[in-house]
C-alpha cells in the first residue's frame, strides 16, 4: 500500500512505459465512521478527493501546497 508522498514519489520517478498517468483510490465507509469515506484521484500534481456520503469534494494542488493546507 502506498500513501501520500510515497505515491507521489512512485508516480514522479517511474520509468515504466505502461505506468498510469493517474490513480484512483478509496477509503471505505465501514472502516471507521460511515461519514468518513473517500474516493480520490491523483496525477502527481493535483488531488481530487470526494466523499460520496456527504458529497463534499476537495481539490488540492499537491505541487504548490504539499501539506494540503489550502483547498
Amino acid at each position: 500500500m502506498l500513501e501520500d508522498e510515497k505515491l507521489l514519489e512512485v508516480v514522479r520517478e517511474c520509468d515504466h512505459e505502461d505506468w498510469r498517468e493517474c490513480y484512483h483510490g478509496e477509503h471505505a465507509a465501514s472502516s471507521y465512521d460511515p461519514d468518513n469515506c473517500t474516493q480520490y484521484l491523483i496525477d502527481g500534481g493535483m488531488r481530487n478527493v470526494w466523499n460520496p456520503v456527504t458529497n463534499c469534494e476537495l481539490l488540492f494542488d499537491v505541487e504548490a501546497d504539499p501539506a494540503r493546507k489550502r483547498t
